[in-house]
């Protein structure tokens, strides 16, 4: 078996300044365009799909920000608890994209609702109020109603992620957590 190293001429022709002022003449084009035409159907269909991917490339981040955004907190009844019957959201999506460790707790008088999502994981206008992991909800009873557009950042905290809000032996109210100290973007 042999092998082939091509890769320090393809190199030189890349530096090499002197290609960069060439010009291809027309007999070279003609012969280019002439061994092309029983070809043309295959390279039209290979443009057609390198536009179309790169479509794809661009349209997918903006339907994944759409997905991204549109996290919910999710509601099902049982009898049993066995078996179990989906109903309705609890809440529409509000620039989540999840709600991690949800609970509601009476605390100090008011119902809150408690949640964690990652920064990289939330909408434009929540991340436009800064880099929070938890979030809280005032709510009006345990039942809601759980608007999360109006959930206001954890911020004595702000990378204090996956955090229940439980009672201490003094009965003080506070997140047992972990601090998300990863670069921005890595989890």
């Amino acid at each position: 078996m042999s092998t082939y190293r091509i890769g320090p001429a393809m190199r030189a022709m890349r530096t090499d300044p002197s290609v960069v002022d060439q010009k291809i003449g027309r007999g070279t084009l003609r012969r280019i365009l002439r061994f092309a035409r029983p070809h043309r159907r295959l390279i039209w269909s290979f443009l057609v799909f390198v536009v179309l991917d790169a479509a794809l490339v661009v349209v997918t981040p903006l339907l994944v920000q759409r997905l991204l955004d549109d996290g919910i907190l999710g509601h099902a009844t049982s009898t049993d608890m066995r078996s179990w019957e989906l109903q309705r959201p609890l809440c529409r999506p509000a620039g989540f994209g999840q709600l991690e460790v949800p609970q509601v707790r009476f605390v100090n008088g008011r119902w809150l609702l408690t949640f964690t999502c990652h920064p990289e994981e939330q909408g434009d206008e929540r991340q436009d109020v800064g880099h929070f992991s938890t979030w809280l909800l005032e709510l009006d009873s345990p039942l809601g109603p759980f608007d999360l557009r109006r959930a206001q950042p954890y911020r004595t905290d702000p990378k204090l992620f996956a955090a229940p809000l439980v009672q201490n032996r003094d009965g003080e109210w506070v997140y047992i957590g972990f601090r998300n100290t990863e670069p921005e973007g890595v989890l």
